[in-house]
């Protein structure tokens, strides 16, 4: 048996479209989803976080730090100005005590 794809009466005998197939399945076939399209999730009902009263006070906190200068410019100008007028003692015991106590992991 020989086909003649260029006959458009083949299939048209028994209510078929071209080359047998009905139109109703031609449809079904077109509104498949296919591979090129991105398949969209439903979106998610009733999922919510929420963060502990601490972790909103750490988060407080944490904008207040980025938010402080780096030098305190107050301090470094008072510290300056006691150096240059011979009020800034340095006390030598306290430092060393300090820094042990660092070291050690204790506090002074």
């Amino acid at each position: 048996m020989v086909i003649d794809p260029g006959n458009s009466s083949l299939g048209k005998a028994h209510g078929k479209g071209t080359y047998g197939t009905s139109q109703a399945s031609t449809r079904a076939l077109s509104d498949a989803p296919t591979a090129n399209k991105p398949a969209t999730p439903a979106p998610l009902v009733g999922d919510s976080v929420s963060l502990s009263a601490q972790a909103q006070k750490l988060v407080r906190l944490e904008t207040r730090i980025q938010q402080a200068p780096d030098v305190d410019k107050q301090k470094v100008e008072s510290l300056k100005q006691a150096i240059a007028e011979g009020r800034y003692k340095i006390d030598p015991h306290r430092i060393a005590e300090a820094m042990l106590s660092d070291e050690l992991g204790a506090k002074p």
